[in-house]
């Protein structure tokens, strides 16, 4: 339940129109840089990957419920809780973290740009704020 209030909570902050469809998978470590390679030619730089379904300017649209498609969020649980005792967090928080991020990079924002990287990180802690588990930006960003 966590998940889904955080991808609706990231849409509604982002005033994302309509209905969307989002694919959350947990994997491992290993899975993720396979995916990763197979993907894009590179190991996993962080504890998840979105793999944007935009076309163009558009997104697919599932023709049975209307929604858009807006692609998969592949997070590793090893990594996560990994990255949760680093920053004394329950992995609850950080799976939340993550998936707010996962979710924003699905929109578009690009965490190679340094104006992204502000935003996104504004954004997430906000996200966070109004799910009931506030963070410290220190705590997950460097």
């Amino acid at each position: 339940m966590l998940i889904r209030r955080c991808c609706h909570a990231v849409l509604e902050n982002e005033r994302f129109p309509g209905s969307a469809e989002i694919g959350i998978t947990f994997t491992d470590n290993q899975r993720l840089n396979e995916y990763c390679i197979e993907h894009f030619g590179r190991k996993a730089v962080a504890s998840h990957v979105a793999n944007p379904a935009k076309l163009g300017d558009g997104y697919k649209v599932n023709e049975a419920t209307g929604a858009r498609i807006l692609g998969d969020v592949l997070i590793s649980f090893e990594k996560a809780v990994e990255e949760a005792d680093i920053s004394n967090n329950p992995v609850n928080k950080q799976i939340a973290f993550t998936t707010a991020h996962g979710v924003l990079a699905l929109l578009g924002y690009s965490p190679d740009d340094e104006r992204d990287k502000a935003y996104v990180r504004d954004r997430v802690e906000l996200i966070m704020y109004q799910l009931g588990i506030p963070i410290s930006s220190r705590q997950f960003f460097s």
